[in-house]
């Protein structure tokens, strides 16, 4: 059996959105935190149901996994007007003794979220914004440095998706429909049965 994983750009900039409006008034928002969001709904989605959410590929960075496009993304967000990004300012001091701050990127229209996701995607969405809300960005970058797939992968390559398997992270609860076809997709892919191919326009 083979399982592709499809990048749809479209629903990755609908989620950006989605979160930035659902988070706006989460302290610890940033876009640090916007990045593991992303992360641990597309893999959580992938380990529970079998198919990610977006589908984007992520790579391991110094502060953890992010989308490989998510700087391109973000210019263009910014340049029609769709976003906005602004530095936060944080309390204390830096390395440098210099003011922390944190940038937040925000929505400027409403996402369309009814047209391109199911309820179950959202569901899994909204439980990962929870689980991470009482965390700061410093925080969630620490805990993403454990999962499996940030740390058998080198600087700035691909994270496979099949390493959400092996993740240990307390994933977003599970509903018990899926139960089972999330034991089926470990028992496949533990016997081999899994070749994951890549369909991904624009990552760059």
């Amino acid at each position: 059996m083979t399982t592709q994983i499809i990048y749809n750009e479209q629903k990755l900039i609908e989620l950006i959105l989605y979160i930035g409006a659902k988070c706006c008034l989460d302290e610890h928002y940033g876009v640090l935190k916007l990045n593991k969001i992303l992360f641990y709904s597309d893999f959580t989605a992938f380990k529970t149901r079998g198919e990610a959410i977006t589908g984007a590929e992520y790579r391991k960075y110094p502060h953890g996994p992010a989308p490989a496009v998510m700087k391109v993304l973000k210019h263009q967000l910014a340049q029609s007007g769709e976003v906005f990004e602004y530095e936060n300012p944080l309390p204390g001091l830096d390395a440098e003794g210099q003011p922390m701050s944190e940038k937040r990127l925000l929505p400027k229209r409403k996402p369309e979220i009814d047209e391109l996701f199911d309820a179950e995607e959202v569901a899994v969405v909204d439980e990962v914004i929870k689980w991470l809300r009482p965390m700061t960005g410093t925080q969630v970058s620490r805990m993403s440095h454990r999962h499996p797939g940030w740390q058998l992968v080198g600087m700035e390559q691909e994270i496979p998706y099949s390493t959400a398997l092996l993740s240990e992270e307390p994933p977003a609860p599970l509903p018990a429909k899926d139960h089972q076809r999330a034991v089926a997709v470990a028992d496949r892919f533990e016997a081999g049965g899994y070749v994951f191919g890549e369909t991904r326009a624009g990552a760059d």
